[in-house]
């Protein structure tokens, strides 16, 4: 809960500072930025004295106004959120308070203990509120990604593979025990259609994730770039965003960014190896549905998984710098449960499953080509992994077969004096 609450204490402190990215409903996002303009401008008003020449070249943002106003009452706005007698036994997990080190202090109502003379601490225990919201919002992906993923993989194992009923299915719903797919018999049976839904839904969720986790590899890269350039050429007052939004590099940003220098963490693969150390992302721990490791991770898409052309090459076998379908890249692999039946089968041997023996499974002799003969050139169209991949390709593949002046070199049916 304490962890809830420091999250959404740095959004609102991003929101009242104007700086924060979220976008959302843009109508209701314009209400409340030109609303606490309004209320800053009171305070604004309000100074006397020296403090007024501070904020004069503002232009109406007021951002620094709002940086020195949440600086001076985010103890109090914290207070305000840990208020509630249920968290009187609720511990913050990181340790901030005085910077003590050991186990978290924040151990009642995720405050602070007393002072030694026993008057009420309101240091805020968490620094979440100085951390730039990407990086936040990163760290909190990640949390949610390996919790939701630990589940998900539970889930394709108990629909997939179920060792007290002698259950091994594929991805695509076919009986693994009964399947021999090099002489071209699909068995379905044994409720191996929940496997294939279970599949199909964390197949999609997985490569959804796999995106996800680029566009914010790509913006933690960016930013680290952008302040190293920058920094050094930032006014105190900050270079100033389109709308109510303030980006500053100087303060509690500066140091952090710092931080993240000194620790040699400007390249974004080593920040990423923290994302690794996530209690949630060292609890996922089955190998067979891929072991976390955001370093590892290409951009690429992956290339099927069926019983049949591109899906049927196996876990390891992809078109290209795959994500999803590579059982080394762990990290977004659709694991080893939403798999393509092994060529001959599976069956259980000492308790275990194994792949059956090819050899005993192949019909009649395999076709050996003599060193003299010449091959046969096939072009094959691979459809692809979404229902409108096939189409693109398709379109593609007929615009390379026009001629300069317009017409088709295919011809799909239709032929004079043609018969089918």
């Amino acid at each position: 809960m304490c962890t809830m609450l420091a999250r959404s204490f740095a959004d609102i402190g991003d929101i009242i500072r104007g700086r924060d990215l979220y976008s959302g409903n843009k109508v209701k996002k314009k209400k409340l930025d030109d609303s606490l303009k309004t209320i800053f401008g009171k305070i604004y008003e309000g100074l006397t004295g020296g403090v007024k020449e501070r904020y004069t070249n503002d232009g109406g943002d007021f951002f620094q106004l709002r940086e020195d106003w949440w600086t001076a009452n985010r103890e109090t706005v914290w207070k305000a959120m840990t208020c509630s007698e249920h968290l009187k036994n609720s511990a913050y997990f990181r340790v901030t308070c005085s910077d003590k080190q050991g186990e978290s202090i924040a151990n009642h109502k995720c405050r602070c203990p007393m002072t030694s003379d026993g008057k009420p601490n309101d240091q805020v225990p968490t620094y979440f509120d100085y951390v730039p919201q990407y990086l936040r919002w990163f760290e909190e992906w990640a949390e949610d990604f390996c919790r939701k993923k630990k589940i998900y993989v539970g889930i394709v194992k108990k629909y997939c593979l179920d060792e007290t009923e002698e259950k091994y299915c594929s991805l695509n719903g076919c009986d693994c025990t009964q399947t021999v797919r090099a002489k071209g018999k699909l068995r379905y049976g044994n409720r191996c259609t929940d496997c294939l839904f279970a599949c199909h839904r964390y197949e999609k969720w997985i490569d959804n994730q796999r995106k996800q986790f680029l566009k914010q590899r790509n913006k933690y890269a960016d930013e680290i770039k952008k302040y190293i350039n920058e920094a050094s050429s930032s006014s105190g007052s900050g270079r100033q965003r389109r709308g109510a939004r303030n980006e500053n590099y100087d303060g509690y940003e500066s140091k952090f960014y710092d931080i993240l220098k000194n620790k040699r963490y400007e390249n974004v693969d080593a920040f990423l190896g923290l994302l690794n150390n996530e209690k949630a992302c060292q609890a996922v721990t089955d190998d067979k549905g891929g072991r976390i490791n955001f370093k590892n991770v290409n951009s690429g898409k992956n290339s099927g998984g069926g019983e049949s052309g591109d899906r049927g090459k196996g876990a390891s076998s992809t078109s290209d710098t795959s994500g999803t379908n590579d059982e080394t890249k762990g990290t977004f692999y659709r694991s080893k449960y939403c798999q393509p039946c092994p060529i001959c089968g599976m069956k259980k041997k000492g308790g275990k499953w194994e792949a059956k023996n090819d050899d005993k499974c192949k019909r009649g002799k395999l076709y050996e080509p003599t060193s003299s003969a010449k091959p046969t050139e096939i072009k094959i169209l691979k459809s692809g992994e979404n229902h409108d991949d096939i189409e693109k390709k398709l379109e593609a593949f007929c615009e390379t077969q026009n001629r300069s002046d317009g017409s088709s070199s295919v011809h799909v049916g239709g032929g004079s004096g043609g018969g089918g």
